[in-house]
């Protein structure tokens, strides 16, 4: 006996992935939650630098005036954004498709996003660092990067590249050298 069916269409749902990098940048930032001002306004954030060295001192005696601490600043001035991604629908649309509106609201915010994502490799690109790395990629060069940080635990540290210098450094004869000893002893 055969079925009987009716006629019908299948109805398949899936969305193009909008997001630019799978990079998750906000691990690399600090969020700053009292940035709390109107869209377009200027807001300076100062950055505190404290120099001065300890001495060891006699009982009763003061500290002398070139072993005083001092403190300065770079302010930098910083324009309030208000970000935002608008869709429009009709309740006729997600009636006819109920997905519509899961769909928009995941592309409204994997464009926000990229945007953001943008504007943090662009003010990365705007930043000088006096811990990077000069001159070539390379082994002696991240050991020495390291030794600037002075830093006792190196576990949290990482090293932003592109897969071209990934490749480059693996073949670094000082990098093979020193995973040599971990492959021996991991297996």
């Amino acid at each position: 006996m055969a079925n009987t069916v009716y006629n019908n269409f299948v109805l398949e749902n899936k969305a193009t992935d909008l997001l630019t990098t799978k990079v998750n940048a906000r691990t690399l930032m600090t969020i700053d939650n009292q940035l709390a001002e109107s869209a377009g306004m200027k807001k300076t954030i100062n950055t505190y630098t404290y120099t001065g060295e300890a001495e060891t001192l006699a009982v009763g005696a003061g500290s002398t005036a070139n072993k005083r601490g001092s403190i300065a600043y770079v302010g930098i001035d910083y324009t309030v954004n208000r970000l935002q991604q608008a869709f429009d629908y009709y309740d006729e649309d997600a009636m006819k498709d109920n997905l519509i509106v899961d769909y928009m609201m995941d592309g409204a915010s994997q464009v926000m996003a990229n945007k953001l994502t943008a504007d943090f490799y662009t003010a990365i690109a705007t930043t000088t660092t006096t811990h990077g790395i000069t001159g070539d990629l390379n082994y002696d060069g991240i050991v020495d990067a390291i030794a600037k940080l002075n830093t006792e635990d190196e576990g949290g540290l990482f090293l932003l590249i592109n897969p071209a210098e990934k490749a480059m450094l693996r073949k670094d004869e000082d990098y093979k050298s020193a995973q040599l000893g971990e492959v021996i002893y991991n297996g």
